[in-house]
């Protein structure tokens, strides 16, 4: 066994050891944190040890995983890769919040509501896009490795099994790769030519059981689970439970194809999908006169609860925070003009809603930065971004700041324009894109 880390001890001249957090069969984490940036961090040590026939396997992939920079939210990447002696760690961000799994356990595996499921699965598919354009194949899509913060974001986190299509593959033989429970049907056979579609047929797994409360594929044994992967075709979500939509339902079967060519050949085919079939139902639909719109997470709820039942806002005492316009940065009502910069605001009511402040986007172009978006947070650059809002249409890019601009995990380099429900990120900060 590697030696065990004690609290307060210090690797690579930097990085403090907390407490011991999980103890598992291929690694050892611990809590900790960086000092030279003061953040809290994750210090994954690898179980093997020298001798091992595993041992230059793992650490190959450890060392593998500290040199991949995906740069979006929505994949979190490794902060280094440290060897001290013989043994070896993955520095990572330490995640605070939920895995996936967590969330289902807690809900007695019962189904997800369908607006809800979809969510969570174009989440997880934006993550794919970033890896995949990378050539990164994940290999180990599983509740368990995709974290909800506790503001809500959805993050892929375990690159450790991942295949680089671009470099030689690690495996050795057939040795299997990834949870068999969410592995598509071509990587349980030969894990080392999986490609991009076996992590959609990953993905259509978790989005089976999020609709269902069970999975697609199940067995009494390893053998009898193989065997129904390759042979059996399961009942579409909407034969076991009658409030999944069609589409969604169709969406779900298509992912979990046999073949990899019937399936979504891209995640950005995917996201796609479920923007236009699945998720436009959860962000266009019209609030009837007892519902109100959550300003968190931005979904309908009835004006008569006091907290949103999807993540915990108070409604009454966001309901009672200013709205500011966007251009300015000063509080307004629903003036059909701004009172302080004079710019009218489209009768499309374009909002960027988020956990700290809601901001109605007016007409014109203009730079956004901290003088008028999140003032209290210096991380926000003077100059962070460029929006426009013309012809009843919003866009924008980033504008060279130091922390980005972020919209659904891409860096917003470009001018890009926004759709209701889009995820816009903003020195870290998470907002929802709306319009009326």
């Amino acid at each position: 066994m590697p030696r065990e880390l004690t609290t307060g001890e210090i690797l690579a001249g930097r990085y403090v050891v907390g407490s011991l957090h999980f103890l598992g069969g291929e690694a050892t984490v611990y809590t900790g944190t960086d000092t030279t940036t003061n953040a809290a961090i994750a210090i994954k040590q690898l179980a093997a040890e020298p001798g091992d026939p595993i041992y230059e396997t793992q650490r190959n992939r450890f060392r593998r995983c500290g040199a991949i920079r995906c740069n979006s939210p929505y994949v979190v990447d490794a902060v280094e890769y440290v060897e001290e002696g013989d043994d070896v760690y993955l520095i990572l961000p330490f995640i605070e919040g939920s895995s996936l799994q967590t969330v289902l356990d807690r809900n007695g595996s019962r189904p997800l509501p369908p607006p809800e499921a979809v969510d969570v699965t174009m989440k997880i598919a934006m993550g794919l896009d970033i890896l995949h354009r990378q050539g990164i194949v994940h290999r180990d899509i599983k509740p368990a490795n995709v974290m909800i913060t506790a503001q809500g974001h959805i993050c892929i986190i375990d690159l450790t099994i991942c295949r680089v299509l671009s470099e030689n593959t690690l495996t050795g033989g057939n040795a299997q790769l990834g949870s068999i429970s969410f592995m598509a049907p071509e990587q349980a056979k030969e894990p080392r030519t999986a490609d991009l579609r076996a992590d959609l047929y990953s993905v259509g797994a978790i989005l089976y059981l999020l609709l269902t409360g069970r999975l697609p594929i199940q067995g009494n044994d390893e053998a009898q689970f193989h065997w129904n992967l390759e042979t059996t075709i399961p009942s579409a979500p909407r034969d076991l439970n009658p409030a999944v939509p069609e589409s969604v339902s169709r969406i779900c079967m298509k992912l979990l194809a046999k073949r990899p060519e019937q399936r979504y050949q891209t995640a950005v085919e995917l996201v796609n999908e479920l923007q236009s079939i699945g998720a436009a139902s959860v962000v266009s639909q019209t609030p009837s006169a007892a519902q109100a719109r959550c300003p968190q997470c931005s979904r309908f709820v009835s004006s008569t609860q006091s907290f949103c039942g999807h993540c915990g806002q108070s409604l009454h005492q966001a309901g009672q925070a200013a709205v500011a316009c966007v251009a300015c940065g000063m509080p307004i009502a629903n003036d059909p003009v701004c009172p302080q910069c004079q710019r009218p605001f489209s009768r499309s009511d374009h909002r960027l809603i988020f956990a700290e402040q809601m901001y109605r986007v007016p007409e014109g172009i203009f730079v956004v930065g901290r003088g008028e978006l999140l003032s209290w947070d210096t991380g926000v650059s003077r100059q962070h971004l460029l929006v426009s809002c013309t012809n009843g249409t919003v866009h924008l890019q980033d504008a060279g700041s130091v922390n980005k601009t972020f919209v659904n995990g891409r860096l917003a380099d470009q001018i890009t324009q926004l759709r209701c429900g889009d995820e816009v990120i903003v020195a870290g900060h998470i907002a929802t894109y709306t319009h009326d």
